[in-house]
């Protein structure tokens, strides 16, 4: 399992918490303004790709944790596009 934050400050709170520093995840930049089209094709999800061809592509389950604004609306919609919706919680 994966848990992927919006930020720094949230993935910081979760190692805090207690979750496993190996488990958790901060997008790089925050939320985009927007959804975006083709996440797959846009050079802000290149983090995404990159992880998945080191190894991310193993896990079985993504927790998104984003904020529940416009932003990360967005963020958390390309992440599911990207890392397959029925693999994110």
């Amino acid at each position: 399992m994966a848990y992927i934050t919006e930020g720094e400050p949230d993935a910081l709170a979760l190692v805090e918490a207690g979750y496993s520093v190996d488990e958790v995840l901060s997008v790089p930049n925050g939320a985009p303004v927007r959804s975006s089209e083709e996440p797959e094709e846009s050079d802000r999800y290149r983090y995404v790709d990159a992880g998945l061809q080191e190894g991310l592509s193993h896990t079985k389950r993504f927790v998104l944790l984003t904020d529940n604004d416009p932003p990360g609306l967005a963020l958390r919609q390309d992440l599911a596009r990207l890392l397959g919706p029925a693999r994110c919680w």
